[in-house]
């Protein structure tokens, strides 16, 4: 799924075509030269998750794991083929990573073979095979990568019937991102296809690799560009909380385990219609409607108005990097600070404000912010800050020619954050997820704390110039519960 919602990427086109006007052109990367041993260097993202492995070999915080039912003449064979095809024209997706004087490198091996096990279960009822191997899949995701050896991805095929499949997928996100899996399946459902019939596959030639990118970005960092954006967020994030005091169930661990699990949730299709309408009121996205009112939840449940929330942005600048697999999201520090008591929509600008200064800052990787703010570092949490926000993104289900492909409901294994808000639209309705470490909250609160954001939700759309002291978070039986019941002392 893209890393950008709709409104997002329109608002950013518009600016690209006025820099256009201005007559600033589109940065492009060069094609490295011949590699020395098939070396490359990690790009910062990378760097990153490599150092947090160093630290936390075992935990599996940044495995993506992704289970679909398959329906349909599944043709495992040319799958297969089509997989190692992919691999063939992705290097990212059979590199691993060597340690060079305490920095990590990437190592892109031969396009080997890669085994894909099939399990044959169809001789099983096809209910209790399907939950077994959601247990199963579960299990395996949290299983960690040794990223010193590929590949970096697992498969498995458990065959229910001869008509119905689970395909089981699990990567490390040092390869990966959520742009990266819509070109995965775009380009996977191409040369299954071509597998199929005996042709050649419709795909372009790639223009460059990922090592292309990382030697770029190593070399862009030294630019005035770099050393302005950088000077952007020290300045956003000068005296800026480093921990949200959210309250938790349990005392935060001296490090944090890197499990996960996930609640889902749903907003009514009258409720979007409202959320989007109150948005072009406003103009601004509908994400920036839904962070902003994430950000007012945030402020009732800690009592503080400076709130910093991470959220994705794609982190492909150039269209070089459109059709690349590789990981490229980049995580921007996103501070919203008011004074005295501002209404729904004076929050709504600030988000607004804020969110386009970020993007036209998008470039500098979010390490080196961190590098430059340079906050206490601690393995029990994020740096920075500790809750991730992404919303309004139009989600969109992976396809493979003549099959139907069905996503089976699992719960999230991971999370890399105290607790991560994902919202995407699908078809008129809002579908919502909330990940949380379960090293500090408990399923009950966490069942608290989307009800109390979506009673801001509702609440905005009935009167957005509600201030924020006026949302309450509680219905009235739980008001009665806390101010009476637990206080008949």
């Amino acid at each position: 799924m893209s890393d950008f919602s709709t409104e997002q990427l329109e608002l950013i086109q518009q600016r690209l075509r006025a820099a256009a006007v201005d007559g600033v052109e589109e940065q492009r990367i060069p094609r490295r030269a011949a590699l020395s041993n098939n070396h490359a260097h990690a790009s910062f993202a990378q760097s990153r998750l490599w150092f947090v492995d160093q630290l936390q070999p075992e935990s599996p915080a940044y495995n993506a794991d992704y289970l679909w039912r398959l329906r349909g003449d599944f043709d495992i064979a040319a799958f297969t083929h089509a997989l190692n095809e992919l691999r063939r024209r992705h290097e990212i997706l059979r590199t691993h990573f060597e340690n060079v004087a305490g920095e990590p490198v990437q190592v892109i091996a031969d396009p080997a073979p890669l085994d894909v096990p099939v399990v044959d279960w169809s001789g099983k009822d096809e209910a209790t095979a399907e939950k077994e191997a959601v247990a199963w899949s579960r299990r395996a995701a949290v299983e960690p990568f040794d990223l010193t050896r590929g590949p970096l991805l697992r498969v498995r095929i458990i065959r229910l019937a001869p008509d119905c499949h689970l395909l089981m997928l699990i990567l490390h996100h040092i390869i990966v991102d959520g742009w990266s899996m819509d070109v995965f399946w775009r380009e996977l459902g191409a040369l299954y296809e071509a597998a199929r019939s005996g042709s050649a596959p419709a795909l372009d030639p790639l223009p460059i690799q990922y090592g292309d990118y990382a030697e770029w970005q190593e070399s862009w960092m030294t630019s005035d560009a770099a050393q302005q954006q950088l000077t952007y967020w020290k300045e956003q994030l000068r005296g800026a909380p480093e921990v949200m005091d959210l309250p938790t169930d349990r005392v935060r661990p001296t490090v944090l385990s890197g499990r996960g699990e996930r609640v889902d949730f749903s907003v009514s299709p009258a409720t979007l219609t409202a959320l989007r309408a109150l948005a072009e009121a406003n103009d601004a996205s509908l994400f920036m409607v839904l962070l902003a009112a994430w950000d007012v939840f945030l402020a009732r449940c800690t009592g503080t108005s400076d709130i910093v929330t991470g959220t994705p942005v794609a982190g492909r600048t150039t269209g070089d990097l459109e059709g690349l697999i590789g990981l490229f999201v980049n995580q921007l520090p996103l501070r919203v600070k008011w004074d005295g008591d501002p209404t729904f929509t004076e929050v709504v600008r600030l988000v607004r404000d804020v969110a386009l200064g970020g993007y036209a800052n998008q470039e500098i990787p979010f390490e080196r912010v961190v590098e430059a703010v340079a906050p206490e570092r601690r393995a029990s949490m994020n740096p920075i800050f500790q809750i991730a926000f992404d919303g309004g993104r139009e989600d969109q289900n992976p396809q493979l020619p003549g099959l139907r492909l069905e996503t089976v409901s699992a719960e999230a294994s991971s999370t890399g954050f105290d607790l991560e808000m994902r919202l995407a639209v699908e078809g008129d309705a809002l579908a919502g997820s909330l990940r949380y470490s379960p090293d500090l909250f408990d399923r009950h609160t966490v069942d608290r704390f989307i009800d109390q954001y979506c009673r801001v939700l509702q609440s905005v759309v009935l009167d957005a110039e509600s201030r924020v002291s006026e949302f309450v978070l509680v219905d009235g039986v739980e008001l009665e519960r806390v101010l009476v019941e637990w206080n008949a002392t």
